[in-house]
């Protein structure tokens, strides 16, 4: 958001959670969902959900501190200019091949980008209400969501 602006995202709500575990357990299903942690799709880096292990602030902070722009130059300059072999452009290729198969067989992607934009939320947007209603109907049973 920092880069494109609040203005360039569309907000809404597809869940609501009474506890953290269950927000996080939702947010981790709807990033899924959506392939939003693939940059293809969607800006998340991460599955989501609050996860143990995370630096403290002030680690983060002391570790931004250290990235100066010059430190940044300094990275930048060393990588300019280098040429890829074709030997490595083929295994990154191939990589990128098996991981889309993967998803693909998973069902979250589609065979080509080009059917991405209609089919993929066609396809979907039935599933995800069908999905939506079932955890609501059990979250109803569990006691955890008023009817």
């Amino acid at each position: 958001m920092g880069q494109d602006g609040v203005d360039a995202f569309d907000i809404d709500t597809l869940e609501t959670s009474n506890d953290v575990a269950s927000a996080d357990e939702a947010e981790r299903w709807w990033i899924a969902h959506f392939g939003a942690n693939d940059s293809r799709f969607g800006f998340n880096v991460e599955a989501g959900g609050r996860k143990k292990g995370h630096a403290p602030m002030s680690s983060k902070e002391k570790m931004r501190a250290r990235w100066t722009p010059e430190r940044k130059a300094a990275t930048s300059s060393r990588h300019r200019g280098k040429t890829i072999s074709e030997e490595a452009k083929r295994v990154v290729g191939e990589k990128a091949k098996a991981r889309a198969a993967a998803r693909h067989a998973a069902g979250i992607l589609p065979k080509s980008q080009s059917e991405h934009a209609s089919a993929y939320r066609e396809r979907n947007l039935e599933e995800c209400r069908r999905r939506d209603r079932e955890r609501k109907r059990a979250r109803r049973a569990a006691g955890r969501v008023r009817q």
